[in-house]
């Protein structure tokens, strides 16, 4: 068996696999560490290509749209060496030249979705890809071509709408989708589109159109039953076009540049009262699956912050022990000796007063800004009197009143 370098991922419908005919096909679950997949994969030859069948809604179609993990099955396919990834659908057309039982090749996406679980990346990861272009345009040409050979009418170059789903849009909202320049209307391609870039896979879409949506005046709704029947008929269709696009795959796979997507990665700056080095480094765990030299370089970075946060630290802790004053140089007799005169502020409060950062006086300002030096003062003497004064007043609040001085006459 020899694959050219190629090993084709395909998301689909749950029918899909059973007809492919894969040389050593074996259904394997694969762990991931985003949760749990749609279900396991079958992988197998087709042709001399490596392919990897995953059921996006689930065996036995289960899961709805927005109750898939698309995070787990974009990392289970890179898991398994996918370099490319073909996506089926079923889409409703929002054209008047797309028709029913024609297949599009779409290009662009608008995201209507509000799924929570949108990048691999967050808080101590962190990168930025490019979504100008979310579609291969080398796979989709490949996968369009496959659709022709198997007979099917293509539309290339669609604007897809995702919504969230799982209901179909009202007529306002496809005239208004309409009127944004959609062409075709689903519910899977987004977040799957964004997340195979981040995980640096080229990806490709090929829909198959089963109704009008709902956008014309006087035209029947979309109906869940009538779009099952639809994509039951396009089912030997897509396996066709998969048969042609795998023959189309003759040679040595060229290196795509989205398989270099991920144009920065860098440790998220944290502040010291949120710093986690445990909760970091697992995260460069978690990567270390779906991105090997990211999690490097991520889990140095997170060395580098913790040294960085350990100095702070230390410098803080010693911070603490002394109190650092601004000492004209003429008052300076000697570290033991200088006094200088400070004045407290704050209230006094239980367990003792609140202190700012003492000022010197009988200084002028230009004198202590010409001539100054920084001395480290011990705290303890200040400790002491502030104590002596907080038992004063206490006593004073009790009603206690101190005795008046004897004189010495």
């Amino acid at each position: 068996m020899t694959s050219g370098g190629w090993h084709i991922g395909i998301i689909g419908g749950s029918g899909l696999s059973d007809g492919l005919a894969l040389d050593e096909a074996q259904d394997i679950s694969v762990a991931s560490a985003f949760g749990e997949a749609s279900g396991p994969v079958t992988t197998g030859w087709l042709g001399g290509v490596r392919l990897t069948f995953l059921a996006r809604h689930g065996p036995g179609h289960v899961l709805p749209p927005s109750a898939i993990n698309y995070r787990a099955n974009i990392d289970v396919l890179k898991r398994c060496g996918v370099t490319d990834i073909v996506a089926l659908s079923a889409i409703g057309s929002l054209r008047e030249d797309i028709s029913p039982g024609v297949v599009v090749a779409a290009n662009q996406f608008i995201d209507r979705t509000v799924r929570g679980e949108r990048s691999f990346f967050g808080p101590g990861l962190v990168a930025h890809v490019s979504m100008a272009d979310p579609v291969c345009p080398r796979l989709s040409e490949l996968l369009a071509r496959g659709a022709e050979a198997a007979g099917a009418t293509v539309h290339r170059g669609a604007c897809y709408v995702a919504i969230e789903g799982p209901q179909y849009s009202t007529r306002a909202e496809s005239r208004m989708l309409r009127g944004w320049g959609g062409d075709v209307i689903g519910m899977t391609a987004m977040p799957e589109a964004r997340l195979a870039r981040e995980a640096e896979l080229p990806y490709a879409l090929l829909g198959m159109v089963t109704d009008r949506d709902c956008w014309e005046e006087g035209g029947p709704g979309t109906d869940a039953a009538r779009v099952q029947s639809a994509m039951a008929e396009n089912v030997r269709l897509a396996r066709a076009a998969i048969w042609h696009f795998v023959e189309g795959l003759a040679g040595p796979r060229e290196p795509s540049p989205i398989d270099q997507a991920v144009s920065a990665v860098k440790a998220a700056k944290r502040s010291r009262c949120s710093w986690a080095p445990t909760r970091a480094r697992s995260s460069s765990m978690v990567m270390s699956g779906l991105f090997p030299l990211m999690a490097g370089a991520a889990a140095g970075q997170d060395d580098e912050d913790g040294e960085r946060q350990d100095r702070h630290h230390r410098r803080d802790q010693e911070d603490r022990g002394a109190m650092r004053l601004i000492v004209p140089a003429e008052h300076q007799h000697g570290a033991g000796r200088c006094q200088p005169e400070q004045r407290r502020v704050g209230s006094l409060r239980r367990g003792g007063p609140s202190l700012r950062r003492p000022e010197i006086c009988g200084a002028s300002a230009s004198a202590s800004a010409s001539a100054s030096a920084r001395v480290t003062l011990p705290a303890r003497p200040w400790a002491r009197e502030v104590a002596s004064i907080s038992r004063h007043r206490a006593r004073r609040r009790r009603g206690w009143v101190p005795r008046p001085a004897r004189s010495r006459a």
